[in-house]
């Protein structure tokens, strides 16, 4: 598809206005391209936004854990422009937040709209000192493999 006429933001984000060519979702040209194409003058063109901490949106909790919470979130964000996110939990004891990041990483993939690439795990390794209002009961030593900290052993995930 070529959009023709198109404000978008170049390389040193400085308003500017070309043709586009993208192709299977990403831009192949830039420039006054000789091709037919949509007219969008008028109209600012921009990349895919990437939000990084989320909890839920569109209905979804990603604190569930389910399927259906992780579309509900990938649909809804999808319709506003977020083209991937990183699903983040609250702070939850071990075992539910090792059945998210199972849940999460069968899901990867498999999105209804945006993509998910990750996690963002929010506890439950918190200095109790620093816990603000969270509940202490849910906190946890983080636990050391190879002077790498981890969550579940690499055979759960």
């Amino acid at each position: 598809m070529i959009f023709k006429n198109v404000t978008f933001y170049n390389e040193v984000f400085q308003k500017d206005v070309a043709d586009i060519q993208v192709e299977n979702g990403r831009i192949t040209a830039i420039g006054v391209l000789g091709q037919e194409g949509r007219d969008m003058q008028g109209y600012t063109l921009l990349p895919g936004f990437v939000d990084i901490h989320i909890h839920g949106r569109g209905g979804g909790d990603f604190s569930d854990g389910t399927v259906s919470s992780m579309d509900r979130i990938s649909a809804s964000l999808a319709k506003c422009g977020v083209t991937a996110f990183c699903g983040t939990t609250m702070t939850l004891p071990r075992e539910k937040l090792t059945d998210i990041l199972v849940t999460a990483r069968g899901y990867m993939g498999k999105e209804a709209g945006a993509r998910l690439l990750g996690v963002n795990l929010e506890g439950p390794f918190i200095a109790p000192a620093k816990k603000g209002p969270k509940t202490a009961t849910t906190f946890a030593r983080a636990p050391w493999r190879n002077g790498t900290p981890c969550l579940t052993p690499p055979a759960a995930v």
